[in-house]
């Protein structure tokens, strides 16, 4: 089953939000969160990134499925599965859920803040990386030649 894109663009209208067209997805953000909606006349994908919500017309995504089918921080998806009024429903929650988190503070926020944390430590990992490539590509040479020089 699908849905009319035009009764979604009407929803993320009608709580204010703006749809940002991508390649093949229209991106409904806020606050670190978004909404990823198929592109076509008839939509019949909705990822949920960042955050999940239960509800019978969500399927929840845990992080190593996510990871197995590289769809990053997503972390539900609407079923298209259920009734048109279900999915709508499901659809208005998550655009609402994501307006209210991005209004909650970070520590109050559920699991994105750990995500974030997450990825902190990572890009710290890579700086050290980063820099310890650096001083293994001088050579011996140079150091002794900069010191020479100081002196």
């Amino acid at each position: 089953m699908s849905v009319q894109s035009e009764k979604l663009m009407e929803i993320v209208e009608e709580l204010g939000l703006q749809a940002e067209p991508m390649a093949a997805f229209y991106k409904v953000a806020v606050g670190g969160r978004a909404v990823y909606i198929a592109k076509s006349k008839k939509v019949a994908r909705v990822d949920l990134s960042g955050f999940d919500i239960k509800h019978p017309a969500v399927t929840r995504i845990s992080e190593n499925e996510a990871r197995e089918l590289k769809l990053g921080k997503v972390r539900g998806q609407i079923n298209f599965e259920k009734t048109e009024d279900r999915v709508l429903e499901a659809f208005r929650t998550s655009l609402e859920m994501m307006k209210h988190l991005a209004e909650v503070p970070v520590d109050e926020a559920g699991p994105t803040p750990v995500l974030a944390k997450n990825a902190n430590k990572r890009n710290r990992k890579k700086a050290i990386t980063r820099k310890a490539k650096g001083r293994a590509a001088r050579k011996p040479s140079d150091l002794t030649t900069a010191q020479g020089a100081e002196a």
